[in-house]
């Protein structure tokens, strides 16, 4: 679904500092966090799912400029992200594309508040 090849980043910004991100293509066209946790869901967790939706919206609007922000999540993570709540509002808000990531490597695309639809866009990573 994202069609491009990802490897892990240092971008500079333009005051002399560096930010790492997880996933970015060379044309910086998308950059990807991915937050793979399994197990209870804690705050930490969710603080975690947080911090990494504000760095891809600064990224994508001050380093990156442009550039499609994704969050990657395991089932686990995408158990909060499906309800309500401030941060799939959020998600959805600033434009951050959420997928959920299977055990064999299939993303489905997750909808602000509500699972997508069955086969809506399940792919296979490229």
């Amino acid at each position: 679904m994202l069609g491009v090849e990802l490897r892990s980043t240092r971008l500079a910004t333009g005051d002399g500092t560096s930010v790492e991100v997880e996933g970015a293509d060379p044309e910086r066209t998308v950059v990807v966090q991915f937050v793979l946790n399994g197990g209870a869901v804690r705050s930490a967790l969710r603080n975690k799912v947080a911090a990494d939706l504000f760095k891809l919206v600064w990224v994508c609007r001050c380093v990156a400029v442009g550039a499609r922000p994704v969050l990657c999540v395991s089932a686990t993570v995408a158990s909060f992200l499906e309800g309500r709540g401030w941060l799939p509002s959020a998600a959805a808000d600033l434009g951050v594309t959420v997928f959920v990531v299977a055990d064999g490597g299939d993303l489905r695309e997750l909808r602000a508040g509500c699972p997508a639809p069955a086969g809506a866009a399940d792919v296979t990573r490229p």
